[in-house]
């Protein structure tokens, strides 16, 4: 989770022309060596890592649970109890209460649907900003 968030993080910056000190640019490279391609899936551009975090969602109408069931560099897949509209911004904090939780922005791009009920039950989301200093 420290690595992905730390990844999209420093890729984020560097993409939007902010200076990197040349600690983060060797950490960013790093990164993107661990992180980038998946050798079990080349048509991915991400590797992604396995997860079942709890996670809550900041809805319109308040917080909504959630869990975060994988992740990569570049987004997440999130099991939610109600759908969320492709295209949708979202706030998603992951963690365990009482250590450290990661605060994530990002954006709906896909919704899969529980194929016993046909109601939405995870959504695909692509990181737009993980500002390091929201990390709480």
């Amino acid at each position: 989770l420290e690595c992905c968030y730390r990844y999209a993080y420093l890729k984020g910056r560097k993409q939007a022309g902010l200076r990197l000190t040349p600690e983060e640019r060797e950490s960013l490279e790093s990164l993107q060596q661990l992180l980038e391609g998946d050798p079990e899936h080349p048509s991915r551009q991400h590797r992604r890592f396995a997860l079942s975090l709890q996670a809550v969602r900041q809805a319109s109408d308040g917080l909504c649970s959630a869990r975060a069931l994988n992740i990569s560099g570049a987004g997440m897949y999130l099991a939610v109890p109600q759908e969320i509209p492709v295209g949708a911004s979202v706030q998603v904090k992951v963690g365990q209460p009482g250590q450290v939780e990661y605060l994530f922005s990002g954006k709906v791009v896909r919704i899969a649907a529980d194929p016993t009920t046909e109601q939405p039950s995870a959504v695909g989301l692509t990181f737009s900003c993980v500002p390091l200093e929201m990390r709480r």
